[in-house]
């Protein structure tokens, strides 16, 4: 597990496992873990579960999941929006304006 105090070797050696390993990975993470840096191929399900706006940091953090490999036919973006509150609803639209703007579509499922 990876988090905050986390030594700079150990913090290698934990992404180098997940990089080398051909489990199934389930990733969460905040901004300072998604940020520049962050290179995990495989991973093909981004949960957006924190509020971000920014066109830029939606880029950022997609792209994390939209790198492509060998049988990487998909990538989804999930978003967990507090549209309770004035201020989270606005960020919440305004990642839907980032999302669409490098293609993503937004799905129901039932």
């Amino acid at each position: 597990m990876l988090k905050g105090g986390t030594g700079k070797k150990l913090h290698k050696a934990i992404l180098d496992g997940l990089r080398t390993s051909g489990a199934p990975m389930l990733l969460l993470a905040t901004g300072a873990y998604l940020g520049e840096g962050l290179r995990l191929p495989r991973a093909r399900h981004l949960v957006l579960a924190f509020p971000i706006s920014g066109r830029s940091r939606v880029v950022q953090y997609v792209g994390r999941v939209t790198r492509t490999i060998p049988g990487k036919t998909s990538v989804e973006v999930s978003r967990l929006p507090d549209t309770l509150h004035p201020l989270l609803r606005r960020m919440h639209q305004r990642r839907l304006v980032a999302l669409k703007s490098i293609g993503f579509r937004p799905t129901v499922r039932a």
